[in-house]
């Protein structure tokens, strides 16, 4: 069996195309579940004209009092339907490649340890038409193709089986389920309901006796933010998110990367700080004079490495080689997210409560 959960909040612009891409598929899923959760607009008339042609394949589930958000919705339907084989869990504005589904179950068959395995992270073209918008997009653009090339260099050892596209084997959530019970003493639970990232929460559940992985071949895109409101809001609720998930599951084999990159982060921030400070006090009173050969050298691998980045990137624009050849864009945005990193610390640490 393959199916698929699909929570849907007011996504009547995109789940069209979601769904379209499903039924398109080399490998076609026996069933669809559309999880409308407290929907206000066209969402559910609109799975509706697509089940017209998929009458049988298709689900639409409505929640009944839930106030766990996308944790929540997706927890109803795995204990009210007897889901089993393989499940694909993903976001109701993502847009999956034809052979996405054949070769995520190609991976886990090949594998039997491999309890999850997701797909790469692209984004859908920008409709918008003002140069600011598109602006963020390309930077964006640019950013997932680092997000695939980090995938690629810890294949085996992927952060989290993202929300966007992840198949799943139903005995891996369902360890999940059990692994709460015993260690969380939390019973008939698959995704924390109060926490802000559910797949990276979820994802440090399913490690401790599953490997998660990821297949090149299997592409998603997906809807970004492209204002700064919405952007920093989506990003500081990945960031923070974060941080509470690594404070409520604390120091073991799983966490402890994780929560080492947190102090690397901070010390190259100082570091960072210290440098840029020296570095623009000495270009004041001495200009590029002194340069040493050394500091010269490790700009620019750092520049290369960039550089070969860019073929990660899906579908290039001349835009993303100007950036990235520029590079002060990536660099400000590099400090725009540090700020979010940095102030997510202190909300998680403070306790202080944050929009979804």
């Amino acid at each position: 069996m393959i199916e698929v959960l699909i929570p849907a909040h007011n996504e009547e612009l995109t789940i069209e195309k979601t769904l379209i891409s499903l039924f398109n598929q080399t490998l076609i899923p026996d069933l669809v579940i559309v999880i409308c959760d407290n929907c206000t607009d066209g969402t559910v008339v609109k799975v509706n004209n697509v089940k017209k042609t998929y009458n049988e394949k298709i689900i639409i589930y409505e929640t009944v009092d839930n106030k766990g958000k996308k944790s929540g919705a997706l927890n109803q339907v795995f204990f009210n339907f007897n889901l089993e084989g393989y499940i694909l869990v993903m976001d109701a504005d993502t847009v999956i490649d034809p052979k996405a589904i054949e070769v995520a179950i190609n991976t886990l068959s090949a594998n039997k340890n491999i309890g999850a395995v997701c797909s790469r992270a692209g984004i859908l073209q920008c409709d918008k038409k003002f140069i600011w918008n598109k602006y963020l997009w390309s930077l964006q653009h640019l950013e997932y193709g680092m997000f695939d090339s980090h995938r690629l260099e810890t294949k085996g050892k992927i952060k989290v089986a993202h929300g966007m596209a992840t198949m799943f084997r139903a005995e891996a959530l369902m360890s999940v389920v059990s692994y709460r019970k015993e260690t969380q003493n939390i019973d008939r639970m698959l995704y924390l309901e109060d926490n802000l990232v559910e797949d990276y929460e979820l994802t440090l559940c399913l490690k401790h006796e599953w490997k998660v992985t990821v297949c090149f071949d299997m592409l998603a895109w997906t809807d970004v933010p492209v204002s700064i409101k919405e952007l920093w809001r989506q990003r500081l609720r990945w960031l923070r998110g974060g941080v509470d998930c690594l404070k409520l599951h604390g120091w073991n084999n799983i966490t402890m990367p994780e929560i080492l990159n947190h102090f690397l982060f901070v010390l190259i921030m100082v570091l960072q700080v210290i440098v840029t400070s020296i570095s623009i006090k000495y270009l004041i009173m001495y200009g590029f004079k002194g340069f040493s050969f050394i500091t010269a050298t490790v700009i620019l691998i750092g520049y290369i490495d960039n550089i070969y980045r860019l073929k990660y990137v899906q579908k290039k624009t001349l835009v993303d080689y100007i950036i990235r050849l520029t590079f002060i864009s990536e660099i400000l945005y590099g400090w725009f997210q540090a700020v979010i990193m940095i102030y997510s610390y202190i909300l998680s640490f403070f306790r202080i409560k944050q929009r979804w």
